[in-house]
């Protein structure tokens, strides 16, 4: 166990201070757990890994363990910059909440998210730079021919969490991040989106989850070689060959997804914001897409228009992460984790104690029964 503890706090990449405050403990004590000085208490080896995203309690092999480290610690050598120690603890927290959905998965008898997907779709081919945005074009094609979409997505979450099999997990991140992802057996596939920085924004945050959904379905397998974040500055790489070829293929993807070729190139008439709002894009996407196909190009000047969405795509994006109510849970649990737990709980398939373990909470029941009420559209007497 003590083994297990330092090789989890220095796979995420902290100091032994950063993790005992975290726990709350002090600096002298966690190094006597990790030295295996002293035991671990039951409460404290709890803390521990909620903190660190390992299932610490239940790891009796190095092997387990390091399957779980591998799909966290990969994020933190990438190139792009230092990562803050609150990021990393929240990519922990992250990982945490999406194990917790497939092990609730499995009490409810569903089917694997992560094998659906696999069975449903490729992996992408190898990219050239000559061919990448093609490439991306051709899998946004596929995606849509296979869910049988025939014109403007009317909601990207209800698209990726319940067409595509693949939950969102919200987080407040620096505001430069815009999300990352995971897809292995262990965590299931699931986007974690910033609900800080430019994904406030409706259309903005429509495209991130789109070109997550790219890595998700069709890097599935390289996650752990991409070794990065996906910031907002990488959403807007369409065609520099400066910039990561898995990069200018998700955008090619994001944008075909949102505003297929035909459809959107018929739908021009001159007026960029009309563009905006038919296919809930931002402003940035829909002067990207027009320049690739010689309707609009870079030259020409466009000015009165803003990426603000409409009341319409304000609505069908909207989520019940701003029910101040839900502030009892903490951010990562909310939503489709939260409508699951609720699901098993009140048809009798997990405990109340189970829940609050799950939501991280310590409601009473009756704080329970309201918040179920929220979730679900029904509660069975």
């Amino acid at each position: 166990m003590s083994d297990a503890i330092r090789q989890s706090r220095e796979a995420l990449g902290l100091d032994a201070a950063t993790l005992a405050e975290a726990v709350g403990l002090d600096a002298g004590t966690l190094n006597d757990y990790e030295s295996g000085a002293e035991a671990v208490p039951g409460d404290v080896l709890w803390r521990l890994s909620e903190v660190l995203g390992v299932p610490l309690e239940d790891l009796d092999s190095t092997e387990a363990l390091r399957r779980h480290l591998d799909v966290m610690a990969v994020r933190f050598r990438a190139d792009h910059g230092a990562v803050p120690d609150r990021v990393r603890l929240a990519v922990a927290r992250a990982a945490a909440a999406a194990r917790d959905y497939v092990e609730l998965e499995k009490i409810a008898d569903r089917p694997s998210r992560y094998e659906v997907l696999v069975g449903r779709f490729p992996t992408r081919p190898p990219l050239s730079r000559r061919e990448t945005w093609k490439v991306g074009r051709d899998l946004a094609v596929l995606v849509r021919e296979s869910l049988g979409l025939t014109g403007p997505i009317n909601s990207m979450l209800d698209l990726v969490d319940r067409r595509l099999g693949v939950p969102v997990i919200w987080q407040k991140l620096p505001s430069d991040f815009a999300g990352y992802a995971f897809c292995d057996e262990i965590h299931g596939p699931a986007i974690v989106l910033n609900v800080n920085g430019r994904n406030q924004n409706e259309l903005v945050r429509r495209f991130t989850l789109a070109h997550e959904a790219c890595h998700v379905v069709f890097e599935r397998n390289d996650l752990a070689q991409l070794s990065r974040f996906d910031a907002y500055e990488d959403l807007f790489a369409y065609a520099d060959n400066a910039r990561d070829p898995a990069e200018i293929c998700a955008n090619a993807f994001a944008i075909h997804l949102l505003a297929p070729e035909g459809l959107f190139t018929r739908a021009w008439r001159g007026d960029v914001r009309a563009l905006m709002t038919e296919f809930g894009v931002s402003f940035e996407a829909a002067r990207h897409h027009l320049a690739n196909y010689g309707l609009l190009p870079f030259t020409e000047p466009v000015s009165g228009v803003q990426t603000t969405a409409t009341d319409a795509w304000k609505a069908a994006e909207s989520s019940e992460l701003w029910y101040p109510a839900f502030d009892e849970i903490p951010i990562e649990r909310r939503h489709t984790l939260a409508k699951l737990a609720f699901e098993l709980w009140t048809t009798n398939r997990i405990t109340a104690s189970r829940l609050r373990e799950v939501l991280r909470v310590s409601l009473l029941h009756h704080q329970l029964m309201e918040l179920a009420a929220l979730y679900l559209d029904s509660i069975p007497a």
